[in-house]
């Protein structure tokens, strides 16, 4: 599902008749992106809401977009991903959002601008465990 827009990678979970009995994690935004962290915001939570209303139960997460290594913390980019965090743990609660700006180092973790390298898949799939842990997964 990756490299798409979440619009996409949403539609297609859609068409997904196992997802109303499965647990869902929800890895949008990062092809969205957008220096405005309420425009940015506007369109994930538009997605994340069509997926949610579909498979109609609570077993379900978020895992945000991480921080670029070619964004500066505090940068504009940056402010924006801090926002859509603060935002979807504001609408759907901490238990429904996996911060992958805090679990992503760009320094370290990532193979270019974006993608992660083999640390910063370690990383990603210590803490989706973690987090299914905590949900009870």
């Amino acid at each position: 599902l990756g490299g798409q827009a979440s619009s996409a990678i949403v539609s297609r979970l859609l068409t997904d008749r196992s997802a109303k009995q499965s647990r869902v994690i929800l890895p949008i935004g990062t092809n969205d992106v957008d220096t405005s962290g309420p425009t940015w915001w506007a369109t994930i939570k538009t997605q994340l809401d069509r997926p949610i209303a579909h498979i109609g139960h609570s077993n379900w997460f978020w895992a945000t977009p991480h921080r670029r290594a070619s964004w500066a913390v505090d940068s504009t980019y940056d402010l924006a991903t801090q926002y859509i965090i603060a935002a979807g743990i504001a609408e759907y609660g901490s238990a429904h959002v996996l911060d992958l700006r805090a679990v992503v180092d760009p320094a370290v973790d990532l193979a270019d601008d974006v993608h992660w390298d083999d640390s910063g898949h370690l990383a990603v799939k210590n803490a989706v465990s973690a987090k299914m842990t905590a949900l009870g997964w």
